[in-house]
């Protein structure tokens, strides 16, 4: 008994060796959120290309209202380790590779949440969130850290929010400048409110304590 069997040319033998190893490839690498670019021709054939994150998105959603997020990340902006195993980012709440720092001796990082929605305030001792939207809508969103040394007020600003004004519970004030779109003061005082121009105009958050 004699079994016919197709003809198979060398061409297309090659390309289905170039189509199985493409495939094994990407199973390989997918599941560590990377894919594998292969195209006849391609200058890049072969190479490895990062897949965008939720929070890379994220971040490019809300560059154009922050512009702190328009620029690359650094070196410098590299969270400390004992910071980034700390439980302020246990269970991966935030992207601390996309982290972008501000502040001097006194350092604070903006990093976006890993779902994307929401971006953060990172200092040494406390870590405050707020949904993007949030960052658009007002104009800052804010962050309070008690302690026994006084009050630690953190918050990100978007690009046409220059100063805040902290109120302190004595009915005193002090206007502070936003730098590189964060707004970090502390203080022995106890905060009563903070105040600032957002987009439609004057806004405020009262400190539930004060209340």
């Amino acid at each position: 008994m004699v079994i016919a069997r197709p003809r198979i040319g060398l061409a297309a033998v090659a390309a289905a060796m170039l189509l199985s190893l493409s495939l094994v490839l990407v199973a390989l690498l997918g599941a560590h959120g990377q894919v594998v670019a292969v195209g006849a021709g391609d200058a890049g054939a072969g190479a490895v290309q990062p897949a965008a994150s939720a929070a890379a998105q994220g971040v490019r959603e809300l560059a154009p209202s922050v512009r702190l997020l328009s620029r690359a990340v650094t070196p410098a902006d590299a969270i400390p380790r004992a910071v980034a195993d700390s439980p302020l980012l246990a269970g991966d709440v935030a992207d601390v590779a996309l982290a972008r720092r501000v502040g001097g001796a006194r350092p604070a990082w903006v990093v976006p949440a890993s779902d994307g929605r929401s971006m953060c305030v990172l200092t040494t001792r406390s870590i405050a969130c707020a949904p993007n939207a949030m960052v658009e809508h007002e104009g800052l969103a804010l962050g309070v850290t008690l302690s026994q040394a006084g009050t630690r007020v953190t918050g990100l600003a978007a690009d046409g929010v220059r100063w805040a004004r902290i109120v302190h519970a004595d009915g005193t004030s002090v206007r502070v400048p936003v730098v590189g779109n964060v707004l970090d003061v502390s203080g022995p005082e106890r905060v009563a409110a903070v105040e600032w121009r957002g987009p439609d105009g004057p806004r405020s958050y009262r400190l539930p304590a004060a209340r």
